[in-house]
């Protein structure tokens, strides 16, 4: 179990204490971070030219995109159906759904990874029975991955000059942010937990600059109106030190509800 998994669970573990209203979907979320944090991964299988990765992130181009990629199928689909049964524990309506998609065979599995990472669609015959549901537990299932290869590839673009709404690893879009001391804030990536910092104005997924936001007790939620996004912010610039964004994620899950709730849309 790496450092980040092991603080990310002991973080979660206090958070159930002080958040008795969220103690289901917590405990959800430590049982997955338990299953993550004993994938076996092997990051970084593959050279890259500095230069090359340099022009990439310079023209906006995130840096997995260079890299030939895919997790051994062996540990994904063994992965996949851990996630699901997890799932399935700890969502008894959503039981007999994800029980049928533990049962996808290695070949399905695999073929999930491609369309999740470049943002096409997924192909029909593999989302029965839930798209939705299929999106949540890709995302669970890819994370350990995605997260050992960014941090494996961590120094070729933390310091790049990066402006982009997308995550500059994997491409993948935020779905917390903090704000920061100056002008700036930071985002999380959803997929592989990268950070990385853009300028405080305007709405990360598609530009414009007219957000509204609710704030309550240190936390905001802002809504774009013309995109329909919403993104959870912590205000930290007035904090000493910034709490576990990936932890942060979890305990601010009612912020999600009610922004789904008006009809706004995350990643």
């Amino acid at each position: 179990m790496t450092d980040h998994s092991s603080f990310l669970i002991s973080t979660l573990e206090q958070a159930r204490s002080e958040h008795s209203d969220l103690a289901l979907m917590i405990d959800l979320h430590m049982a997955l971070a338990r299953a993550q944090a004993n994938v076996p991964v092997t990051p970084g299988a593959q050279s890259l030219d500095k230069d090359m990765v340099a022009q990439a992130l310079d023209h906006g181009q995130p840096l997995l995109s260079l890299l030939v990629w895919t997790p051994n199928p062996q540990v994904l689909t063994e992965t996949w159906v851990e996630i699901c049964n997890i799932l399935a524990t700890h969502r008894a309506d959503l039981a007999e759904a994800l029980t049928q998609m533990a049962r996808l065979s290695v070949d399905e599995i695999t073929a999930l990874v491609h369309p999740y990472i470049v943002g096409d669609d997924i192909p029909e015959s593999v989302l029965a029975p839930s798209p939705a549901l299929t999106y949540v537990a890709l995302n669970h299932t890819l994370r350990p991955f995605l997260r050992a290869e960014a941090e494996h590839w961590h120094d070729w673009f933390a310091h790049a000059p990066w402006y982009q709404g997308y995550c500059p690893f994997c491409g993948g879009g935020p779905d917390f942010a903090t704000l920061e001391k100056g002008e700036t804030r930071r985002l999380l990536c959803s997929r592989c937990d990268t950070e990385w910092k853009i300028g405080r104005v305007g709405c990360p997924f598609c530009g414009d600059g007219t957000n509204s936001y609710f704030e309550d007790a240190g936390y905001r939620l802002y809504m774009c109106e013309q995109c329909q996004h919403y993104l959870k912010t912590l205000d930290a610039r007035k904090l000493d030190t910034v709490p576990l964004l990936p932890a942060e994620r979890v305990v601010t899950l009612g912020m999600d509800i009610a922004a789904r709730a008006k009809g706004y849309v995350g990643v």
